[in-house]
């Protein structure tokens, strides 16, 4: 399903943390929201998944409007979400954490059937977890802990993934391995992404926030230039193909670098 939002304002602790911000998100895409620590895109993504609602603006999966013809539970049918924090204390087993991810489609008091019990075995299967289920969520490493959350959101089977920041404090590898992953679902997704590098490589559209407004948005080439990447985060900017994958490949630079160089 497609994802559109159009005139979105956020309201944050009294002071506007997004502001007119128009985002698509075609079937199947994966679109990137970037942008300097504080540019608004944590509260943008929870406009969009029912967390915080917006002061203004529409939010649409389908044409269907998120806030006014959903209720909470049933636009979580449709939007599976990764936060950027979760509990490290649960005391529950994998399977059950990736079971808490069929709750949208029950009743408050109503237990799993075989159909939910074999769509959480195939959503631990498609993350590489199938031999983690008795294993306890708070034994993990973090790559792993990602993995099974985002395991919890497919299990969902929602129309469109929200990730927030899905790869902070994992090592390269982790990171790596869980966009691959964010890739190869073709579920229509939109991912806050700190490495600009990661997105480059992985998304098929880019919206770059600053300050809570969109500064540019469209195709991942048009809009991670070395000359907007450069003004939005101060820094040097160069942009190439990696040799391996021929993926985009992005690398940075002090921003008086050239200057200090010049000078000696």
């Amino acid at each position: 399903m497609r994802l559109s939002a159009s005139g979105i304002h956020v309201v944050r602790g009294g002071r506007l943390v997004v502001s007119g911000v128009d985002l698509e998100a075609p079937e199947g895409s994966v679109v990137g929201l970037v942008g300097p620590n504080g540019s608004g895109k944590s509260s943008l993504l929870r406009a969009l998944y029912r967390s915080m609602k917006p002061r203004s603006g529409i939010v649409k999966v389908d044409e269907v409007n998120v806030w006014d013809d959903h209720s909470p539970r049933s636009a979580a049918r449709i939007i599976g979400v990764v936060g950027q924090e979760h509990s490290s204390d649960f005391s529950f087993s994998v399977r059950e954490v990736v079971a808490t991810g069929r709750t949208p489609h029950h009743s408050a008091f109503s237990r799993l059937g075989e159909i939910d019990r074999d769509i959480v075995s195939a959503a631990l299967m498609r993350t590489g977890m199938q031999g983690f289920g008795s294993r306890l969520f708070a034994e993990l490493s973090g790559g792993e802990k990602q993995r099974v959350m985002l395991a919890r959101a497919i299990a969902q089977q929602p129309s469109v993934l929200v990730l927030d920041e899905p790869t902070n404090h994992l090592d390269i590898r982790a990171q790596l391995e869980l966009m691959e992953l964010v890739a190869e679902l073709g579920t229509t997704t939109i991912v806050a992404i700190h490495e600009l590098a990661l997105a480059a490589a992985y998304c098929d559209y880019v919206c770059l926030l600053s300050g809570g407004v969109v500064v540019a948005t469209g195709p991942t080439a048009e809009v991670l230039t070395e000359d907007l990447l450069s003004e939005v985060f101060g820094v040097q900017v160069h942009l190439g193909t990696h040799p391996l994958t021929g993926r985009p490949l992005l690398s940075f630079a002090p921003p008086l670098l050239h200057t200090k160089e010049a000078v000696s």
